[in-house]
């Protein structure tokens, strides 16, 4: 992607705090987008927007993989339950005997 010495210059800031570019790339595309390719609001702060950016995205897939996770470890939950519960067995009645 870095034809642009801009872009460039964003995957070296964002390699600086130890981002690698295939997390940069994706993230700055949807900044890009989002402002209207106005890089003065992602290059502010050392590319702070950036930075943030890619860090709520990571923090937002590592929720959903915890939810996913989470959801099958309640699926496995139900069904061992299911597994283990045994069916109520008919009470025998006995004759009374006097």
């Amino acid at each position: 992607m870095p034809p642009n010495s801009r872009v460039a210059k964003s995957f070296h800031a964002m390699k600086a705090i130890g981002v690698s570019e295939d997390k940069v790339q994706p993230v700055l595309k949807n900044l890009l987008r989002l402002f209207d390719k106005n890089w003065e609001l992602i290059e502010e702060e050392n590319y702070r927007a950036l930075a943030d950016a890619i860090f709520e995205r990571e923090e937002a897939e590592a929720i959903e993989q915890s939810k996913k996770i989470g959801n099958n470890e309640e699926d496995f939950l139900e069904e061992e339950a299911q597994v283990n519960v045994e069916p109520e067995r008919p009470v025998k009645k006995s004759r009374l005997r006097n």
